[in-house]
């Protein structure tokens, strides 16, 4: 990952690797090591750069077994939970037609007469009878 990218990034975690020099090219220059007998450690650098314990929530003999068995888990907290299930993230797609934004959450708050509010403080419109299509 390039640096100008790496560096957009405040937090950051590096678990072991084969080369020292990939976990200081990541976390920055530090005395401590990522011992390769204890899985599940990694450094993460937050404002200091300190050591962390990673778990599994579920036991993991392979892959396979660790992936059914983390579905499993995950089903089991959802049937549990008493919160309200999230619809998922709204991406908007390459072309956003107008017969499209109802779908999207707000709607209702930046739709005027025949205008669609843009921005966030809404101080421009778009005409709906104009124009038909947003293209990204």
């Amino acid at each position: 990952m390039r640096s100008a990218v790496m560096n957009n990034f405040k937090e950051k975690i590096a678990g072991y690797n084969f080369d020292e020099s990939e976990i200081r090219s990541l976390i920055g220059r530090t005395s401590m090591t990522v011992p390769e007998d204890k899985k599940g450690r990694a450094l993460v650098k937050l404002n200091e750069i300190d050591i962390m314990q990673i778990y599994t929530p579920v036991p993991c003999p392979d892959e396979w077994t660790y992936m059914e068995k983390l579905k499993e888990f995950v089903s089991t907290m959802a049937e549990k939970s008493t919160e309200k299930k999230a619809k998922g993230i709204p991406v908007l797609p390459e072309e956003l037609h107008f017969s499209q934004l109802p779908e999207y959450p707000g709607y209702e708050e930046m739709v005027g007469e025949d205008t669609i509010n843009e921005g966030l403080e809404g101080t421009a419109g778009i005409s709906t009878e104009e124009t038909k299509t947003f293209i990204s």
